[in-house]
């Protein structure tokens, strides 16, 4: 997986195929940051305050 491959922006998104997840992910210079591991249906946007 190519991390810079999916979504513009600061925060990007990467969506499974065969599994209700997402992985949001934020890309830098120096490092890659999770910022959650997402369920499509249990509380979305739970993680949206995260830096």
């Amino acid at each position: 997986m190519e991390p810079r491959c999916f979504s513009t922006g600061t925060r990007r998104q990467y969506n499974f195929r065969r599994f209700p997840y997402s992985i949001i992910y934020q890309v830098t210079v120096e490092e890659l940051r999770i910022l959650a591991v997402a369920h499509h249906r249990r509380r979305p946007g739970y993680w949206s305050g995260r830096k």
